[in-house]
């Protein structure tokens, strides 16, 4: 029995050594080998196969990147506005350019757009004070020069056109507010006190002239031509439409009329398109529906003067007045020819009106038994 104990411990003791050996081996071998070894293989990453954007969070932009941005929508939003302007779309652009403003109030391009927008639908006295006021703002020399270049330039062809035109109430009216405003400028008091007298209106001529010197030389030609006129025993106070001395009686143009109930309809031209035009001597400007304007500016070269208030048989309307660059009647070629662009219902049984700008140029009478119209130049 004892002998069988001693045994057991004896192969109990050889077995804790083993294993008392084999642990110490295996912990050397471990400690000999890299922790890479025994981890699990890595997946070979291949960063063309990796969307960053959509694992990495969004940067905030810096200053100059937000700086860019903002430059870069500012001159898309004001490439629209100007497509607009130039597209007649001007409702869009001031609603654009009114919202913009109210964020920066003395933004200078804004405002020199809005004022274009004026110039194309508003009165173009009310548009040259505009212009006028915007002077009073802080502005480069340049911006200021060029103000100052867009109202000699509207106001100077506008004065141009309607003398040449012979539109003198048209010419007074628009003078009037500007001489309110410019009471010193010499153009606007020449001009006016011209309208004034041509009208026979002399009290208020000698009114705008007493902003002269009292021997101005322009003054003095005006009262010279006043007095002269009315010592005429045929003057009339416009001696415009007198025909000449020299005309030749056999020089006369005859061009068919249309009736159209008691008026007569004459078809002009305007780069070949044939247009209607109803006679009226009343008128002193020649116009145009705006349905047929859309064709005329389709086919001709057209000048935009200004809006202005004009008194028609329907009442005072805004109307634009433009210029053509030519316009046939007859055998007759006129150039520069002023007409106001009228809305449809405003003018009755016609397309238009062919007013005194044109008529004045001829020693005209009307055939109303022989529906003919004669013409001859002055």
């Amino acid at each position: 029995m004892k002998t069988a104990v001693a045994v057991l411990s004896l192969l109990l003791i050889i077995s804790l050594s083993l294993n008392v050996w084999y642990w110490s081996s295996n912990h050397k071998a471990a400690s000999a080998v890299p922790d890479s070894a025994t981890a699990a293989p890595a997946t070979p990453v291949r960063s063309a196969n990796i969307n960053i954007s959509a694992v990495a969070p969004d940067s905030p932009p810096g200053p100059e990147n937000t700086a860019a941005e903002d430059k870069s929508e500012d001159a898309q939003e004001l490439s629209r506005i100007k497509s607009w302007i130039r597209n007649g779309e001007f409702a869009q652009a001031a609603t654009a350019i009114n919202e913009r403003l109210r964020l920066t109030p003395d933004d200078i391009e804004l405002l020199l757009l809005e004022a274009d927008i004026i110039a194309k639908t508003q009165p173009l006295s009310d548009a040259i004070i505009h212009y006028y006021s915007l002077l009073d703002l802080s502005l480069p020399p340049s911006t200021r020069g060029d103000i100052e270049n867009r109202i000699s330039t509207l106001m100077q062809n506008a004065i141009e056109q309607l003398k040449k035109d012979r539109a003198w109430d048209l010419l007074a009216r628009f003078l009037e507010p500007l001489f309110q405003l410019m009471p010193q400028d010499r153009s606007i008091i020449v001009a006016l006190a011209d309208a004034y007298a041509r009208q026979n209106k002399l009290t208020l001529m000698e009114d705008v002239l007493a902003s002269l010197p009292p021997n101005d030389y322009q003054a003095s030609a005006i009262r010279k031509r006043v007095q002269d006129e009315t010592e005429l025993p045929s003057a009339t106070g416009d001696t415009d439409s007198a025909p000449p001395a020299n005309a030749k009686p056999d020089a006369v143009t005859q061009i068919p009329l249309t009736r159209a109930g008691d008026h007569f309809i004459v078809e002009v031209k305007v780069t070949d398109l044939p247009v209607p035009l109803l006679i009226d001597t009343g008128a002193s400007t020649t116009a145009v529906s705006s349905q047929l304007f859309a064709d005329i500016k389709n086919r001709a070269h057209v000048d935009f003067v200004g809006v202005f208030d004009v008194n028609t048989a329907a009442g005072k309307i805004r109307a634009p007045l433009v210029q053509l660059s030519s316009l046939e009647i007859g055998p007759y070629r006129l150039k520069d020819v002023s007409v106001l662009v009228l809305p449809v219902d405003a003018i009755s049984g016609a397309q238009g009106l062919l007013g005194m700008n044109i008529l004045k140029q001829f020693d005209f009478r009307i055939d109303q038994q022989g529906k003919i119209l004669m013409l001859r130049p002055l």
